[in-house]
């Protein structure tokens, strides 16, 4: 929360807000089939992955903090949708990776 919360950095938490309202939007789609998940896979896997895996921290405490447990729960949907499709295409990056959030 010192990092990445808006107290320490308005432009970059602004930034980062609103990438993840994106993701949020697009894992509401894919949530509802209005989306496949290998077409997002093949537009920004990675970059659902890398960002999930290095923000779930904060989203986590920011859900405690603000007593709001659906803070980015399409976010997180995805990026669990989109991670166990990626094992499944790379199943040498198994054990390399980090375990599916659940």
């Amino acid at each position: 929360m010192q990092k990445y919360g808006p107290e320490s950095d308005l432009d970059a938490y602004k930034r980062f807000h609103h990438y993840f309202s994106y993701l949020e939007g697009i894992g509401v789609y894919l949530k509802r089939g209005l989306i496949r998940p290998d077409l997002i896979d093949d537009f920004m896997s990675t970059d659902i992955i890398v960002l999930w895996e290095k923000f779930q921290p904060y989203i986590y405490e920011a859900r405690k903090r603000r007593n709001y447990p659906q803070y980015y729960e399409h976010f997180e949907y995805i990026y669990n949708q989109i991670k166990q499709l990626y094992l499944k295409q790379h199943p040498e990056l198994k054990d390399k990776t980090t375990t599916i959030v659940e």
